[in-house]
């Protein structure tokens, strides 16, 4: 599936990371964004990275440049009492943790921007649709009137993960359906898995309960990670 041309449409973080590691494998990727430059827009405030933010972060092989980048410091909490100001919760992460780094979103959009071929992003692109066309492709009509076929279309309102993650069954499958199964199987698993963590909060809920919202976090994550579905190993950015 070397020369397959593949087309994303959107390069928001998710189809950025995927077209990343697809071109990571050597897999001709275009990126079509309708805003008309990468600086066009505001990207928002910081992330917190957690597990399946770091996991899409090693798949993309991006773990050095996102060390230069990423604020651990960030990742210390502090609790105030709302009436006098006294200090009532603290947690201070070992020097050498990476559990939760911050990064600005703009940052981590640009260092995967960075790490693209260049002309991998056409930018003011704008699409209107997407057909089937009658060998099987996909047809994408852009705002413009001109179209394009693509032997894949990936609608990029995905997580990191979930983008490296189909890149990845892309590059290891020769068969397109074979490749969305691959992707979609530990896809499923891993929403399962969060959709019970939030279950398991939400019975210990009453309305006296006051909730830890990085230990609600800590929870989901651990119940992510413990899935068949979590690429263990590609966590640990820190030590």
């Amino acid at each position: 599936m070397t020369s397959v041309p593949i087309a994303i449409v959107g390069a928001g973080i998710g189809g950025l990371a995927c077209a990343r590691t697809l071109q990571q494998y050597g897999r001709p990727v275009t990126v079509l964004e309708r805003e008309p430059s990468a600086r066009s827009r505001w990207q928002g405030g910081m992330l917190d990275l957690h597990d399946t933010g770091q996991a899409a972060i090693h798949a993309a092989g991006l773990v050095g440049e996102f060390r230069a980048l990423a604020r651990p410091e960030g990742q210390e909490l502090r609790g105030l009492d709302p009436v006098t100001g006294e200090l009532v919760h603290h947690e201070r992460p070992a020097d050498a943790t990476m559990s939760a780094p911050e990064i600005d979103r703009g940052q981590l959009r640009g260092l995967l921007l960075d790490s693209l071929a260049a002309g991998t992003v056409r930018w003011g692109h704008p699409v209107a649709a997407v057909s089937q066309a009658g060998d099987g492709t996909a047809r994408l009509h852009l705002d413009d009137g001109t179209s394009q076929d693509f032997a894949l279309v990936i609608g990029a309102n995905l997580a990191m993960l979930d983008g490296t993650d189909l890149a990845t069954a892309i590059a290891s499958h020769d068969d397109l359906d074979q490749a969305v199964r691959a992707y979609e199987n530990p896809m499923q698993a891993r929403a399962t898995a969060a959709a019970q963590a939030c279950a398991d909060l939400t019975a210990t809920i009453t309305s006296d309960t006051v909730i830890n919202v990085d230990a609600a976090r800590q929870h989901l994550n651990e119940k992510i990670r413990a899935s068949a579905a979590f690429p263990h190993g590609a966590t640990g950015l820190g030590g």
